[in-house]
């Protein structure tokens, strides 16, 4: 076989092969598309909004959402006061109050956790591939 031959072999070989995909951009192009078409989070930035309104400043800077599911709202606060004071304030009424401002999200318990105001989870289902 000649130079020529092995050549055109050669470039008949390269053009045949599949281009690499790169998939870094990807992943993240399609977590945002699912973020901004995915209606949950309209619903739960009303939640948020409701959240924020309806806690007293004090207790704001102690209490966190960490997650809600299947329509439990969990709540981190930092020290066993907040907590107290938190279960009183949703026994007051709050959980109702939560219920009636938001009737899309479907709240119907919160839980109030102990734990540091960083140990925010991440939800599960961004990491879901279809």
């Amino acid at each position: 076989m000649s130079d020529y031959e092995r050549r055109q072999l050669q470039q008949l070989w390269e053009s045949r092969q599949r281009p690499e995909k790169t998939l870094t951009l990807k992943k993240n192009v399609d977590r945002l598309l699912r973020q901004l078409r995915h209606p949950r989070r309209k619903r739960l930035a009303t939640l948020t909004a409701a959240w924020e309104e309806l806690m007293p400043q004090g207790m704001r800077e102690h209490a966190v959402l960490q997650r809600f599911e299947r329509g439990c709202l969990t709540v981190l606060v930092n020290d066993a006061g907040c907590q107290y004071e938190l279960d009183l304030l949703l026994k007051e009424g709050l959980l109702l109050e939560l219920q009636t401002r938001c009737p899309g999200v479907n709240l119907s318990r919160v839980t109030v956790r102990r734990g540091r105001l960083n140990e925010i989870v991440p939800d599960p289902r961004e990491d879901r591939q279809r």
